[in-house]
């Protein structure tokens, strides 16, 4: 082929570049922009883009098999030791292991509740433990000596110094028996850094980052309530290998003959 037949087949067969927006060839205006992120629009409407794929509500659930075997010893060791504790018949189970957004899980907690931030040395990083309202009087009327089976009358007011040191004792209990549990695993260490009744100071993570959840129901003397351990996915990133194997001493990886 000929050079100025290359060059006349090249002119007719090349796509123009894009006009995007309304604006010069090959350029983004704001409305183009918006678009692309999914804004601009009215609330109502579905979001688009690249906002839809960065909160959507569909999550990748990743089971972490050895961690509700880690839940489960520590349900059982947690028993004997708050029985010890309030010398009260305690029932203790665990509800779930899942997955959800930290923005999620946040939006969940229905105030007033306790929210403690907890720092793991070994990963370098943090983890929040949420506890509701119910189970909070609950663990003050215990140690308190209140009277067993009374109804607990839940005024919503702000929790007192005494409180808060109560349940303070009994979630660095919890902690020891998780910190028992994973040793197996991979041993770890966990500090209580402080107590917090309002979610937003209790922001270790972003709101569309991803973690466990593991959901666990304490029952004394019909007393009780729920308590949530969250750890975001940068937090249990050096064991997420180990945590996800169906059985302990599991090889990771797929096998070598395939």
């Amino acid at each position: 082929m000929a050079e100025d037949d290359f060059e006349e087949f090249v002119e007719f067969t090349l796509p123009e570049p894009p006009v995007i927006g309304g604006g010069d060839a090959g350029t983004f205006d704001q409305a183009s922009i918006d678009a692309l992120f999914g804004g601009g629009g009215p609330a109502e409407l579905h979001k688009v883009g690249l906002r839809a794929v960065l909160e959507s509500e569909i999550i990748n659930h990743e089971r972490l098999p050895m961690l509700e075997v880690v839940c489960e010893r520590m349900v059982r060791a947690l028993s004997t030791s708050m029985r010890n504790l309030t010398s009260d018949s305690i029932d203790i189970s665990l509800d779930d292991v899942t997955t959800a957004r930290f923005g999620d899980f946040m939006d969940r907690v229905t105030l007033p509740a306790m929210i403690a931030v907890v720092r793991v040395e070994q990963w370098e990083n943090y983890g929040i433990v949420t506890v509701d309202s119910g189970l909070i009087y609950a663990i003050v009327d215990a140690l308190l000596g209140g009277k067993r089976g009374s109804q607990i009358l839940i005024d919503g007011r702000d929790f007192t110094t005494i409180e808060t040191a109560l349940v303070a004792r009994v979630l660095n209990l919890a902690i020891l028996e998780f910190c028992t549990a994973i040793a197996p695993i991979a041993p770890v260490s966990m500090k209580l850094e402080r107590i917090e009744t309002n979610p937003r100071f209790a922001a270790i993570a972003r709101p569309s980052n991803i973690g466990a959840v593991c959901t666990f129901r304490i029952d004394i003397d019909g007393r009780g309530g729920r308590f949530s351990m969250m750890f975001p996915q940068a937090t249990i990133e050096p064991v997420r290998d180990k945590l996800a194997q169906r059985f302990m001493g599991e090889k990771a990886g797929a096998e070598n003959i395939w």
